[in-house]
């Protein structure tokens, strides 16, 4: 039919696995009770940031507070320990030669009404262009990365295609769609490890905008279907839905995004930076690829244009 993209009868496929260990990580919550038990994540990292292989399990976990309760010479993945002094402490691993800190931990005396969580909403699939699963992806967020809650937001894949609602083994992106959401609610745990259901609208004319949803059994809106393929048509499907949008990467590549589009109303925030580079201002940060600097793509100048964010 034209293409330029023929499936293999028997593609091959290859094993990713981890090299020996080159660094420590070691994962900790923000924010602590006084005397209250919680958990340090402890993973060995090869050069690539995989899990590492052949690493030997004997740990040492310590802080420099005397005061501390730790449990010394530890061969588990997850320690259970406690801190007694309130402050803002970190704590030191040691095990197959490498060393590493935690992340700071603030330590109150009450327990705090609020809590920081950390997570990573915009990350993507072999389903679209990334390199590994759904399970993958939300493996490595959760049991790697020691996130709070994540998103698997897939952008519609193969753009440019004269067919490219129909990926190249003939599933659709409605079937993708299916999957990310029962994927990501198979690994939904409240209180654990939370997910939502979202994907990235991908828009060569208007830009990429990554649409988030609260709910479940929600639809793909497609920016090739004409009723949706517009910023403004968006916001309209979204209608009666709890959903939220987000403009990736407005100041350029892939597609830079004209910010003057943006409905507060679904976008409460703006991203100013991501892999891709900065889009904050120009000048500031990592260049976009095909970057247009300068030319009012930019967080400030729309700021400095009165355009409305939040």
């Amino acid at each position: 039919d034209g293409e330029k993209w023929v499936q293999l009868p028997d593609s091959p496929k290859l094993d990713i696995v981890g090299g020996p260990p080159v660094r420590l990580r070691a994962d900790t919550p923000t924010i602590v009770q006084a005397r209250e038990d919680f958990s340090v994540s402890v993973h060995f990292l090869d050069a690539s940031g995989h899990p590492a292989t052949g690493s030997d399990p004997g740990l040492t976990i310590s802080s420099g507070d005397s005061k501390n309760n730790l449990p010394i010479d530890t061969s588990q993945e997850l320690n259970t320990i406690c801190l007694n002094t309130p402050g803002v402490h970190r704590i030191t691993v040691v095990g197959d030669g490498l060393e590493t800190k935690s992340n700071p931990i603030l330590v109150k005396d009450e327990n705090p009404e609020l809590n920081l969580y950390w997570g990573d909403i915009h990350g993507h699939s072999d389903r679209s262009d990334g390199l590994r699963s759904p399970d993958d992806y939300f493996h490595y967020a959760r049991d790697v990365a020691q996130l709070d809650f994540s998103v698997l937001s897939d952008h519609e894949p193969d753009f440019g295609r004269k067919r490219p609602e129909v990926l190249y083994d003939g599933t659709t992106l409605d079937e993708i769609w299916t999957e990310s959401c029962r994927k990501a609610n198979e690994y939904h745990n409240p209180g654990q490890f939370v997910t939502f259901n979202g994907y990235e609208w991908t828009s060569g004319k208007y830009g990429h905008k990554c649409v988030y949803y609260l709910e479940d059994n929600q639809p793909f809106f497609s920016c090739r279907n004409p009723l949706t393929d517009t910023p403004e048509k968006l916001y309209e499907s979204l209608n009666g839905r709890q959903a939220m949008v987000i403009t990736h990467h407005p100041a350029g590549g892939p597609a830079p995004a004209n910010l003057s589009l943006i409905d507060p109303n679904w976008e409460p925030l703006v991203e100013i930076y991501s892999c891709h580079g900065c889009s904050d201002a120009p000048g500031v940060g990592r260049k976009l690829w095909r970057s247009v600097e300068g030319k009012g793509f930019s967080v400030q100048e729309a700021l400095d244009k009165g355009y409305p964010f939040g």
